[in-house]
């Protein structure tokens, strides 16, 4: 089981580090028994953790865990996504002011959008971005609206108002 836990670590770096090795490996565990690899190939192995997480009970004292969970997975999914070019903001001007009544537009191939109660965005910053977390952290916020998206090189986890989650869901 130590290489599909590991894969599982690599992918879920946050999950991992706010449950801490020991529960994450038992958490893991639990996983490969109902969920064992389909595939020789482990780079899709372990898109169903977040699911898994929303029902595991020893998991339910920290409610944002699977939504973290799930921000790292569709993270994975951009950053895995078919290449395309953006287009650029004057080209995009200029196609949606010769196509104004019927705008063919699709989101880029690597976007992906999420919804959380949680300041989850803000929670997965301070465990894959931080070295040091003092145990006082505090993370305010709400409900998180994000865009998760690689247009160039890098993925970038975006916040956006509900109202531009809405129109990009639209888009879908």
């Amino acid at each position: 089981y130590t290489q599909l836990i590991d894969a599982l670590r690599e992918s879920y770096p946050a999950v991992h580090r706010l449950t801490g090795a020991e529960f994450f490996r038992f958490a893991a565990t639990e996983y490969i028994l109902l969920h064992p690899p389909r595939s020789p190939t482990l780079l899709r192995y372990g898109e169903n953790f977040p699911g898994f997480l929303d029902e595991f009970e020893p998991a339910s004292s920290v409610p944002y865990l699977p939504d973290v969970a799930r921000l790292e997975q569709l993270y994975l999914d951009s950053y895995h996504a078919a290449e395309a070019q953006p287009l650029p903001t004057p080209a995009f001007a200029k196609y949606l002011s010769e196509r104004m009544t019927q705008p063919d537009l699709r989101l880029h191939p690597s976007a992906r959008l999420m919804t959380s109660p949680f300041p989850v965005s803000r929670i997965w910053e301070v465990n894959v971005q931080s070295s040091t977390i003092d145990g006082k952290q505090r993370i305010s916020g709400g409900p998180e609206y994000l865009l998760i998206v690689r247009p160039r090189a890098t993925v970038e986890v975006r916040r956006v108002s509900r109202g531009a989650h809405a129109a990009l869901a639209a888009l879908e």
